[in-house]
C-alpha cells in the first residue's frame, strides 16, 4: 500500500519523468494536482496515526492486529 501511495504522489507532483518541454501549460491534466497530493498524505497519515489504535474494527482502515483483536474481545465481551 505504501507502494501505491508514493506512486500516486509522484504523479500528483509532477515528477513522472519524460520530456517535460513538450508540456502544454494551459493543459489542466499536464499540471499537477495538488488535491491528489493532500487527501493522499491526510489518508497515509490517518491510517498510521490514528487507525492503527481505533476499536471501530468495522472500518475499513482499521488497522488494528487481529492478536489485538482478540483480547479487546476477551476482556469486553459486552461491547458488541
Amino acid at each position: 500500500m505504501r507502494r501505491a501511495l508514493v506512486a500516486i504522489l509522484i504523479v500528483a507532483a509532477g515528477c513522472s519523468g519524460g520530456d517535460s518541454a513538450g508540456l502544454d501549460v494551459d493543459d489542466p491534466w499536464a499540471r499537477p494536482n495538488p488535491n491528489v497530493a493532500t487527501n493522499a498524505a491526510f489518508f497515509m497519515t490517518l491510517k498510521r496515526f490514528f487507525c492503527s489504535q481505533c476499536m471501530n474494527f468495522a472500518c475499513p482502515l482499521n488497522g488494528v492486529p487481529d492478536p489485538v483483536r482478540t483480547l479487546f474481545w476477551a476482556r469486553n465481551p459486552g461491547v458488541s
